[in-house]
Formats: C-alpha cells, structure tokens, sequence
C-alpha cells in the first residue's frame, strides 16, 4: 500500500532532475501516471512504471529583460523581446495612451509572465 500524494512528490522530484539548466516546469501542468509491473505481497514489494509529463518553460531574468527594453519603442521592444527564444506571444502596453516609449526606470516597468 502506498499513498498516491508520495507518487506525486516522487514524480516531481524525478521531473526536476530531468530539466535542463536555465528551463523550470509549471507545476499546474504535471500529470503522471503509473501501471503496476510486478508485485510481490511476502516480500512486500511493488515495483511501477511512472509516467511523467509537465510544461517546460525557458526562465525569464526579469531584470536583464527590464534592462533590454528600457526607454524603447513599441516596434524596438518587439525586436527585442523577438529574439528571446520561447516567446510565443506577447503584449506590449504604453501607459498612458500618449506615451511613445518605455520608461527609462526600469523599477517602473512591469513584466508579467503568463504560461498557457
């Protein structure tokens, strides 16, 4: 008998001992699953087989990034944030509507990460 909440703790510590450097999971995305390959009730042994998924997703240094896109452009800021490897999409808010260009302080831009 084992508890399924063990399997999971078991399950994300396999999974983050399989993800590169600089790459980090998004733990809502973990899902697993597991089939019973042997079982031995006197000897009190099971042996699974564990599946393990998750999204995986390039970090983000959010300051390197507020540091790249200060004092720039809506068109700059795209080229920039382009180049990032793992963007799919992104979105670019100015406020207010007459501001043309990023702040120079980067302690007055705000980065939001959103994985789907």
């Amino acid at each position: 008998v084992f508890k399924e909440s063990d399997l999971k703790e078991l399950a994300k510590f396999y999974l983050e001992s399989q993800i590169p450097a600089g790459k980090n999971w998004q733990e809502n995305s973990l899902a697993f699953s597991y089939s019973v390959e042997s079982l031995d009730l006197a000897a009190g042994e099971i042996v699974l087989n564990l599946e393990v998924s998750a999204k995986i997703y390039s970090m983000v240094d959010e300051n390197s990034l507020k540091e790249s896109v200060k004092n720039k452009k809506p068109d700059e800021i795209k080229k920039v944030i382009g180049r990032i490897a793992g963007f799919e999409r992104f979105q670019i808010e100015l406020w207010p509507f007459w501001v043309k260009a990023s702040p120079e302080d980067v302690e007055r831009i705000t980065i939001k990460l959103r994985l789907d």
